[in-house]
């Protein structure tokens, strides 16, 4: 009887053990994640703040970092104050917050002047989603600055504790446009300082409706190249011949392949080409990267950017559609995109296209049926030393054929007010290239719709201004 007591008495205060045990631990834990949730929100705050204070204080600091000094001139008013908005459809809705306020009880502007921010850089209309995104910070702190926060007095400390910080979130997706655009401006940026770099060192192989300039030092494998052009063609037209890229077969008889091997976004395509070269070299092939963006307003507005843009982008007429090119790596391609490479892909060289290559096109003369289209490439096309022949004969011979054929082939697209024929691939007599290009145009109006539109906005505007 004793020894059932006493193990009665044993068991009782191993469970009092046990439940003092668990009952401090339960309380620690307890403390450690309201500690943690305190330190957490303490630490956003002062994140947000810095970043609200960086964002509207540094102005172009953070796209110009790099730059040599001297190239760009910083000192304007832009790089203290946020440009004035021009009156584009994404700014009359500003416009219009501007006067009834948000629609979630911000202050006026902050919820329109997000979206905003957010449909432009969708549109890849950068310089405006950084301009908004800038407005969009700067409303934030306003009302974090001016007005109490909702999130304490609703529901006790403890509720607020864990519920979502609006103004963070909100600032998490300004300072997320605000960065996206900021990376794709220093690119192009940086991309024009180094074409204007060391002009004097380049050779005019052709001076013509067709410009082509050409620089090569003695022992380097890279090559640039500059092509200036004017076409008798609206932007989107031009852009069609380069963003269907699998369709220049069809015309380009110096390719033995083009095709498309993946369009991750609205603006990036992932290319391969197959060239042809004259015996004794073998076909070059290359795997490009190309992303576009519309930087139409650093032309329309000096406040948008630093001034001596202008001087940068002097000859190409303005920057309006941007397209930055470099080289992909055949690693990238799947199983099935490797086994769609032609059989000559094999023995071909690959050639490489190195950061800071460009295409531009801009509505030329204030019309939006001519483009004023400039490229700038650096290329290492993997051959040693190649003769001063075959130099001549790419610049020479084939880079004005491709631009005569471009001509011939832009001629052939049907007008706008037209409705286009169906395609007939069975009929005897294939159908026109142009034919080809204005269906891809018609099948995708959310990317040529959107270039249209902004060119002829851009060129309204210079209208107006004129």
């Amino acid at each position: 009887m004793r020894t059932h007591i006493a193990n009665l008495n044993s068991i009782m205060q191993t469970q009092l053990a046990l439940a003092w045990a668990a009952g401090i631990s339960a309380t620690l834990l307890a403390s450690c994640i309201l500690l943690w949730f305190w330190w957490a929100r303490q630490a956003t705050k002062k994140i947000t703040k810095e970043l609200v204070q960086e964002t509207s204080s540094g102005g172009l600091k953070t796209i110009t970092r790099g730059i040599p000094p001297g190239t760009l001139n910083t000192s304007s008013s832009a790089s203290t104050h946020p440009p004035p908005i021009v009156s584009t459809q994404a700014d009359i809705s500003n416009d219009r917050s501007d006067q009834n306020g948000g629609t979630d009880g911000s202050p006026p502007a902050q919820q329109d002047t997000l979206d905003d921010a957010e449909r432009a850089l969708s549109e890849v209309n950068v310089i405006a989603a950084r301009r908004l995104a800038l407005h969009a910070l700067r409303d934030i702190d306003a009302k974090t600055d001016s007005a109490p926060s909702s999130d304490t007095n609703t529901g006790g400390w403890g509720a607020a504790l864990l519920r979502p910080n609006a103004k963070y979130l909100k600032r998490r997706r300004a300072s997320s446009v605000l960065k996206t655009a900021e990376r794709a401006i220093d690119a192009a940026v940086r991309a024009l300082v180094e074409a204007r770099e060391g002009e004097s060192e380049f050779r005019v192989c052709r001076d013509d409706d067709l410009r082509v300039l050409y620089r090569h030092k003695s022992g380097d494998t890279m090559h640039y190249i500059k092509f200036e052009a004017v076409f008798d063609a609206p932007v989107h037209h031009v852009l069609s011949l380069l963003r269907e890229f699998d369709l220049a077969i069809t015309w380009n008889r110096f390719l033995h392949d083009s095709q498309i091997l993946s369009a991750p976004s609205l603006s990036e395509v992932f290319v391969y080409a197959l060239q042809w070269l004259p015996w004794p070299f073998k076909p070059i092939c290359a795997f490009i990267r190309a992303r576009g963006y519309d930087m139409s307003e650093w032309d329309d507005n000096t406040n948008s950017a630093p001034e001596n843009l202008r001087q940068l982008t002097e000859r190409m007429g303005g920057v309006g559609m941007f397209i930055l090119v470099e080289s992909g790596q055949e690693a990238e391609l799947t199983d099935e995109q490797q086994a769609a490479l032609p059989a000559k892909h094999r023995g071909c060289i690959t050639a490489d296209i190195y950061k800071g290559s460009f295409v531009s096109m801009v509505p030329s003369q204030g019309s939006d049926n001519r483009t004023m289209a400039a490229m700038y490439i650096k290329v290492d096309p993997k051959l040693p030393s190649p003769p001063e022949w075959l130099v001549s004969f790419v610049l020479g011979t084939m880079a004005p054929w491709m631009f005569s054929a471009m001509l011939r082939l832009l001629k052939t697209f049907p007008s706008s007010d037209v409705t286009l024929p169906p395609l007939d691939e069975k009929q005897k007599k294939p159908p026109k290239a142009g034919l080809r290009y204005a269906h891809r145009i018609s099948k995708n109006e959310a990317l040529y719709g959107m270039v249209q539109r902004r060119s002829r906005e851009r060129v309204d505007r210079i209208k107006r201004t004129s």
